[in-house]
């Protein structure tokens, strides 16, 4: 927050703290504050989200689904030990419609990628630590090992991921 102040605060940003509540459920700004709400990866309180939008208004989101990189999670926790959410367009959008928001486009995508050498897998386990929280290289060496050998078996390791992305819009009228 100090960084974001210290920087943006002089090119004329209101920057706002909203740590404080984080369910979201309350934000610090008036009704129908906003032509235009984006957000990326964060949760987001449809209704919240319907209060704060203008008649007209437009929320877009790119979310990270609840079934994403399971495989690479079993890899090293085991089949079946993956924390799946169950976060889809379709959950989304319907307590966007819930919320009283028009749901204009939603797409979902599984898409896949390969993992080519077993430092790029270290990398990322590092780089997304929500992932594998108890993640370090001693403690899975092991599995870091087969996975290596998996590697140069079958020329990487195949992730699937999966995203969506939803625009919707708050009505210009109640009716």
């Amino acid at each position: 927050m100090a960084v974001a102040s210290q920087r943006l605060t002089p090119l004329g940003v209101s920057v706002y703290d909203t740590t404080s509540d984080e369910e979201g459920a309350h934000l610090p700004f008036e009704d129908a504050s906003f032509e235009l709400i984006i957000n990326r990866h964060e949760c987001f309180v449809a209704t919240e989200v319907f209060r704060l939008l203008q008649p007209g208004g437009t929320f877009s989101t790119q979310q990270c689904g609840g079934y994403g990189e399971v495989d690479l999670i079993e890899w090293f926790k085991g089949k079946g030990n993956a924390t799946v959410m169950d976060w889809t367009a379709a959950i989304a959008s319907q307590q966007l419609r819930k919320a009283g928001l028009r749901v204009v486009d939603a797409q979902e995508v599984y898409p896949t990628y390969d993992f080519k050498d077993i430092g790029a897998v270290v990398y990322y386990l590092r780089a997304v630590p929500w992932l594998l929280e108890d993640f370090s290289v001693d403690k899975y060496r092991e599995r870091l090992f087969a996975m290596h050998l998996h590697i140069q078996e079958h020329g990487g390791f195949c992730v699937k991921d999966q995203r969506f992305l939803i625009e919707a819009v708050k009505p210009k009228n109640k009716d």
